[in-house]
Formats: structure tokens, sequence, C-alpha cells
């Protein structure tokens, strides 16, 4: 059974290649996908917990192994991801429907590789096999953030994201290497055995791969690609930002945490590098306008707290705070994308007062914000808690303390969220009309941005997650910052965004990188693809179009010397074969002289 979800899980690109060769109904491009996916889904199940594996290539007496894991910890996101997966592919049926047939089809293809390629990383219990199916997620990635070409700034961030990410895939690369050449072994497992057991030390190549997973997962330095990735279609925002491409480095660093544990130094980067891309992207968050990139540093910032949960040995916290998180972005994602289509702007400021409180839009945006901002019995609030009070009990008060000012403003930009777009006088405000293909997925979502504590036992995982210790007391305080900080902001919400104004280029140069980035992408990538132009066109097309000239040369050469004349023809064999024996003459005695030697 398990064999045959690997093979179904490629059925999808299948279809769609077929049905782009043989132009069928576009209905079938996202259709069929949906109906596999749902197949799948339920089968993982029934999966019995096991192991596949398949030898991929040896060297030097080691194999290197594909290995896939279907214990109820790697299946338990497999199913997330394919559960969003597939109310993005119905929300994207009606986002994409006004495209043309080409561009209909090549979006879907390029979507479910991208799912595909994800779903096979959370199973994959190798390196070699997680960094492939990695590299393809982040190649899809790039065409799909690409995806309206004819949008110069679109093409911008993809190529920046790609070069970025490209720039990770060298360390993490290394870091592989590194551990194949010290352990003949790419095995997670058999990694985590012998680091665990102090029968090897991988500092080094673990801090290869970390700084990889910094780059691919957003992380601080290499934070800025993401909200740049925002002018790709919402649909694939909210399923880069929620369950896949940048949560995979928590993923992985969750899969090989019994390896990184017994190094102090990798550990202490991972929590460092954490909390300054959680607290830092939160203060970004806040004063960004546009609507799709607060929530693009809303997830650097969430992500930063599922490394620091591994950095100080909680990986348990970060896989639940990724399960959580995985439901209300993607929630707040696919709404930005339909208040964004309805009223043809991301601008917080001009979307202000667009949302009639008692609507299903309203509601909707009332249980994704309470979520976002750890609101008690909301999704995002349980696994935010269990970080803090582990942070307070290993008595790590400077980490604790920064994460509290990360809260603060988490809870500052998502009660802006709320209160701009939210109208309370709902006299005469029309109630937006959401398509049912939208509705459906935003609905889904909700309840499990509201229950998602609750439901996760539905996903029969193994994780411990409650075993933190934590007080009523610690709980109730931490509700009432968050229900003064909203209430604050209400009574004092218009002078504050009178200063909000005074300060709006703080997300533009977040973390003072955009502007190193840019200046590397206008003086080194344009320079290079300047160069690489004019070497294609007056080298390589040099070459290609000299050929044919020459060809025609030495042909008429040859014919020269079909002359028709017997002794001229015969002079000129005579002479060849001359030649001839005495070049090979030459190369026979210096083959003698060497070997004499």
């Amino acid at each position: 059974m398990n064999t045959s979800i690997l093979i179904l899980s490629f059925l999808p690109i299948l279809t769609l290649l077929i049905g782009k060769a043989f132009n069928f109904n576009r209905y079938l491009n996202y259709a069929v996908p949906i109906l596999i996916y749902l197949i799948i889904l339920a089968t993982l199940f029934k999966v019995t917990p096991s192991e596949i594996s398949n030898t991929f290539l040896t060297v030097k007496n080691n194999q290197i192994d594909l290995l896939f894991n279907f214990s109820n910890s790697y299946t338990l996101m497999s199913k997330v991801v394919l559960l969003i997966s597939i109310l993005v592919l119905l929300y994207s049926s009606k986002f994409m429907h006004n495209e043309s047939e080409r561009s209909h089809s090549r979006y879907f293809l390029y979507l479910i590789v991208f799912i595909t390629s994800m779903f096979l990383f959370t199973l994959s219990n190798d390196l070699f096999s997680s960094f492939i199916f990695w590299e393809v997620l982040g190649l899809s990635s790039y065409f799909l953030i690409g995806f309206w070409n004819k949008d110069s700034e679109a093409i911008k961030s993809s190529t920046i994201a790609f070069w970025i990410t490209r720039f990770g895939d060298l360390f993490f690369l290394g870091g592989i290497v590194l551990i194949f050449s010290l352990t003949g072994t790419l095995s997670i497992e058999k990694i985590n055995s012998l680091t665990s057991s102090s029968l090897i030390s991988l500092e080094i190549p673990f801090i290869l791969i970390i700084i990889g997973i910094f780059s691919k997962s957003a992380q601080f330095p290499f934070n800025i690609w993401l909200p740049k990735a925002m002018k790709g279609p919402t649909p694939v925002s909210s399923l880069i930002h929620s369950a896949t491409m940048v949560v995979a480095g928590v993923l992985l660093l969750y899969k090989i945490h019994p390896a990184i544990s017994s190094s102090g130094l990798s550990l202490n980067l991972i929590a460092i590098i954490g909390i300054i891309s959680s607290v830092l992207g939160a203060i970004a968050a806040f004063f960004e306008d546009d609507l799709k990139k607060i929530l693009a540093f809303s997830t650097i910032s969430h992500i930063g707290l599922m490394f620091l949960a591994i950095g100080i040995s909680k990986p348990d916290l970060a896989y639940f705070h990724m399960f959580s998180h995985s439901f209300f972005k993607s929630l707040l994602f696919l709404y930005a994308g339909v208040i964004i289509l309805i009223n043809g702007t991301s601008s917080l400021e001009k979307l202000k007062g667009s949302i009639n409180i008692k609507s299903t839009a309203g509601i909707v945006l009332l249980i994704a914000c309470c979520s976002l901002s750890s609101v008690y019995f909301f999704t995002g609030s349980y696994s935010k808690e269990f970080i803090v009070f582990s942070l307070i009990n290993q008595k790590h008060f400077i980490l604790s303390s920064l994460m509290l000012i990360g809260i603060i403003f988490t809870c500052l930009y998502s009660a802006r969220i709320f209160f701009t777009l939210i109208n309370f006088n709902t006299k005469g405000l029309k109630e937006v009309k959401i398509n049912a293909r939208f509705l459906i997925p935003l609905v889904i979502l909700s309840v499990f941005s509201l229950l998602g504590f609750f439901t996760m036992g539905l996903f029969q995982t193994d994780i411990t997650i409650i075993k933190v210790p934590h007080n009523l007391q610690s709980i109730l305080l931490l509700q009432l910052l968050t229900f003064l900080i909203f209430f604050l902001y209400f009574r004092y919400k218009d002078s504050l965004l009178v200063r909000l104004k005074q300060f709006n280029s703080v997300s533009n140069a977040f973390f003072k990188t955009d502007f190193i980035y840019l200046e590397i992408y206008e003086k080194v990538f344009k320079s290079s693809s300047i160069f690489i132009a004019w070497f294609d066109r007056n080298i390589i097309d040099g070459i290609i179009n000299l050929l044919p000239f020459k060809i025609l040369q030495i042909s008429r050469d040859l014919m020269s010397l079909q002359d028709g004349y017997a002794k001229s023809y015969a002079l000129r064999t005579i002479i060849f074969f001359i030649l001839f024996i005495l070049v090979m003459s030459i190369v026979d005695s210096s083959l003698i002289i060497g070997e004499l030697k």
C-alpha cells in the first residue's frame, strides 16, 4: 500500500501532461488532481508505519538509498499538505478561471509539481531525496512566483528568490557531501544514531545544512525574497507560506534533531537566528501597508518561532506550531486573495472598512486574526503558549522577553488588519459575496484555525505536545496582554496610524538587507545576464553561424580533390598516406620511450 501511495502521487502530473498534449477540458486540470489527492489522503489514514528503501547509487561500496518513512510523525505533515493543497486547488479553479487555456494548464502543471515534491519531501527519510525534492519545490516555486511574466516586478521577484535559495543550496549540498564522506550514509535514522551515540561529530556539516535551510526558509539574513514572492498568484502564496516550501526547513530540522542536539553550537545558532527573525519580522509586518506583504513578514516571524523551539530542544513544539500555522496562515492568504480580487487593491489603507462585521467574510476574518494573535482556544494560541512556557522553565529569560515583544507586535498587526478591514457601521454596507469555490476552502480552514488543537488527534499523531509545564495564571496573563493590545489599538488607532506613516520605510529596509540584495541583483546578476547575452550572441551564435560556412568551404575543397585528374589524385593520396605513416611512427616511438622509462 505504501509503495502505491508513492506511485499514485505522480499520477496528477502525468494526467496534466496528457491533458495538455490532447487539449482535454480545462476542468480536468484541477478536478483529477483533487480526486487523486483525496484518495491518497484517505489512504494515509490506513497505512501501516513502515519504511520503503530503494538503492539509488553506490559510491565506493557505500549506498545512497531513497528512503520514505510512513510513521505517524512523518505522515502528519503529509496529510496537512494534501488537505491544504486540495483546498488551494479548489480555490485556484475560480481564481484562475479567466486565464487563457495555455496559461491555465501551465499554472496547474507548475502547482501540481510543487505539491507533489512537497508531499514526497514530507515522507523522505534521507538527506539526498530531501535535497532533490526541495530543489524541485524551489524550481516550481520560481515558475509560480513569476507566473505573470509580463509583469517586470514578478520576474524580478522570482529571480531574487531563485538566486538567494540557490545560494543556500551550495551550503546545503556541501553539508550533505561532508556527511556522506564522514559516515558513508545519508539515511537520517543512521545519522541520528551515529551522532547521538557520540560515535562521530558532524558539527561543521550540520552548520552548513542549517545555513542552507535559513536561506530557503527566508530567515535572517536571507529574508527579503519571501515578501517579494507576493507577486505570484495568491493561491501560490498561500501554499508557499503555510504548509510547504518555507516550513520544509523546519520539518527537516525536526527529523535530524536527534543528531544536531549533540551540537551546542548548531542549536544556539538556530535559536538566535530564530528569535531575531521572529521579532524583526513581527515589527516589519506592523509597519507594512500591503496586506500580502504583512502576511509574508508574519510568516517569517512565525517560522522564526519554530526555529526557536528547535534551538531550545523542543522539536515537538516546533512541529505543533508548524501544524497550527499551516491552517491559519493559508486561511489568511486565501482570504486576502478574495478581498484583493473584489476590491482591486492590496493596500490596507484603500481596503479600509470594506468588510461587514456581520457578514460571513467578517466572521472568517475574526477567526483568522484571533488565531494569528494567539487568542485562547484558537489554534495559534496553544503552540505559542507552550514555547513561551518552555523558555521560562529553561530560564531563557532574554529569549522569552524577546518572544513577548514579538507577540506584542503580532497582536498589533493582527489588530491593525482586523480594525482596518472591518466596518462596524453596517447600515447601507453591501455584503461581500464570496463564490462557493472560494467560500468552501475558507470555511474548512476556519474550522481548523478555530479547533486545530482538538482536531490534531484526527491526524493520528504520536507527537507529545502537551507535556509542557504551564499554569492558569500565566495563560490568563498572556490573554490579558493580548486583549489589552487590541483595546489600545482600537482606542488610539487614528493617532497611531499617523505615526506609522512616518516610519513606513521600515518594512522596505527590513533587516537592512533589501538594499544589499537589490545591489547584488542589479550589479551582479544583471551584469552577468548582460555578459551571458553578449557571449551567446557573439560567441555561441557566431560559432553556429560559422559552421555552415566552414562546412561549405571544406566541401568545395574536397570537391576540388576530385578534379578528374588521375595523376593529381594519386599524388595527393600518396602524400596523405606518407604523412599518416610519419605521424603514427612518431606516436609509437613516444609510447615505447615512455614504457622504457
